[in-house]
């Protein structure tokens, strides 16, 4: 199952392989800020903004039971480690232990002196550690149903907790720039980690508790000694924003972009800048890496694509050609060939290993958005704002201009089988198409407005579709026949159910945190949850 929570006051439970709604939630009467589904996967909980918590069947969708006795929202939701209480905390300055079985109300824990935003149980579910406004951490033992200690030190709000895997100390993130180690046996500070220059959101123990990671609004995330507090390292250095990222194929490298003009190349285990590619004089706006990992492509505002060594960053080819920006850019299966997508209304074929033109695919009437090559190689598909896709051959030879979008398109996706590809639009809809002939198959229709982003599921039966009108939906890919939709906000929540947050569909144009489109509202609020989740959030 996975569950959405939304702002229309319901919560929605949806079959996980199928996108089916199973259920709709209802009841609460504003808001509902958190979901946490118990560690069995049988039941979950709510809250909401008017301080009702409900506790849910997963399997039906009926109400179970109904946790009252908050006196305003309830925004921070955990099960303990063993199913057996359910925690909540809000902002009445209290936190709440509630049993699981029944919905009876066990203890309340008073102490703070403003709202309770985040919750952590260790994983022997013995204690509890509650954060806040107030810039103090109280430790609780749920047995004693009474508060162990008081950390105080902080000089502002808390917006992250984590107990180490041992449970023997607690790790706090605050506003103030720092994080702090404690002993959560004595409540003695061990350690204050300073470095960050910005508000911390969150934190994370490795899964050894041998190390720490924090991430906070400095564009920066560090990894810590654990014990001692030494700086491990740290994942940064861009000066600018951040705009793409890509993994290596084999997970060991991420690879980001900046309008700092550069991209550097991470360690994904230790976030460690292994190398940083220097040489556009522009913003960098995309990045791929070759199917073998050696190599990386970089597209650049400076008109540009480069090709670098993935091993020691040596500049390996500029191409140059384009008289207009360049937006995306693609390895050739083989990655014997490259592609660039412009906003000069073209897009180019290259050599990958000399840089030398193979061909132009003129013909677009306005930008070129995105390219891509087909599983086989043997064809790639460009997609422009001037409501047209093209299918071209591999030497550069047109095969298919395929129309009927009412407005420039956005996205193109093919399907793993290469027979079919998915063009999304800003008329509102995305259509499938026969690779081969060309000929329209489906359209999806239902999106109220611009459609951001369009991809196949891996086995080529569905398709994925994301709108600015704020909702996801996904669609059998014969039929076109709607299948699920996900309205409004879905929840992300962290693995260990210490934190969720609400967050629109419309941050969610990719998968994960790895390219949000059209550039969100509430910015800030998504790029400090994928930093939460170990992500990058990048417009």
């Amino acid at each position: 199952r996975v569950a959405t929570a939304s702002a229309d006051h319901t919560t929605k439970l949806w079959d996980a392989r199928t996108g089916a709604l199973v259920a709709t939630l209802t009841g609460h009467g504003d808001t509902v800020m958190a979901v946490a589904f118990a560690p069995d996967g049988a039941r979950l909980v709510t809250s909401a903004a008017d301080g009702s918590a409900f506790v849910w069947s997963a399997a039906t969708g009926e109400r179970v039971h109904a946790l009252v006795g908050h006196e305003g929202g309830v925004g921070g939701l955990i099960y303990t480690p063993d199913g057996a209480h359910i925690v909540t905390s809000g902002f009445d300055a209290t936190a709440r232990v509630w049993s699981a079985a029944t919905g009876e109300a066990e203890s309340t824990f008073r102490g703070h002196a403003l709202s309770v935003y985040t919750l952590a149980a260790s994983a022997d579910g013995v204690h509890i550690a509650s954060a806040g406004a107030d810039e103090t951490v109280m430790l609780w033992r749920i047995a004693t149903r009474g508060p162990v200690e008081l950390l105080k030190g902080h000089k502002n709000q808390l917006h992250g907790l984590a107990f180490a895997p041992r449970g023997d100390r607690l790790a706090t993130a605050s506003w103030d720039h720092t994080a702090k180690i404690w002993d959560a046996s004595t409540g003695a500070l061990l350690a204050t980690l300073f470095g960050h220059t910005s508000q911390l959101e969150s934190l994370a123990y490795a899964p050894d508790g041998a190390l720490l990671a924090t991430a906070g609004d400095d564009r920066s995330a560090r990894i810590w000694d654990a014990t001692t507090g030494e700086l491990r390292t740290t994942l940064s250095g861009h000066v600018n924003d951040l705009l793409s990222v890509a993994f290596s194929p084999s997970g060991a490298q991420l690879a980001t972009t900046s309008a700092d003009g550069t991209a550097r190349l991470h360690d994904a285990v230790t976030g460690e800048t292994r190398v940083i590619l220097e040489g556009h004089e522009d913003d960098v706006l995309a990045v791929a890496y070759s199917a073998d990992g050696a190599r990386v492509a970089t597209a650049s505002r400076d008109q540009t694509a480069k090709i670098w060594s993935a091993d020691t960053g040596a500049l390996l080819v500029t191409m140059r050609g384009h008289t207009g920006r360049l937006v995306d850019i693609a390895f050739a299966p083989s990655d014997a060939a490259i592609a660039t997508a412009s906003h000069d209304d073209t897009a180019r074929l290259w050599d990958a290993h000399t840089g030398a033109l193979v061909a132009t695919l003129a013909g677009h009437g306005d930008d070129v958005v995105d390219v891509e090559y087909t599983p086989d190689g043997a064809r790639v598909v460009t997609a422009s704002k001037d409501g047209t896709a093209r299918i071209w051959s591999s030497d550069g030879a047109l095969l298919h201009a395929l129309r009927g979008h009412a407005d420039g398109l956005t996205r193109v996706s093919i399907a793993p089988d290469g027979a079919r590809l998915a063009t999304a639009s800003g008329d509102a809809t995305a259509k499938i198409w026969d690779v081969t002939s060309g000929a329209p198959l489906v359209t999806l229709t239902g999106h109220l407005a611009w459609i951001t982003d369009v991809r196949f599921s891996p086995d080529g039966a569905r398709v994925a579709t994301a709108s600015s009108d704020n909702t996801a939906r996904v669609w059998d890919a014969a039929s076109g026949e709607l299948v699920a939709e996900l309205t409004d906000r879905v929840v992300l929540r962290q693995p260990d159910g210490s934190r969720a947050w609400p967050v629109p569909t419309r941050a969610l144009a990719r998968v994960g945190c790895r390219r949000l489109e059209p550039f969100p509202e509430d910015y800030e609020e998504v790029a400090a949850i994928c930093d939460s989740l170990g992500d990058d959030a990048t417009p």
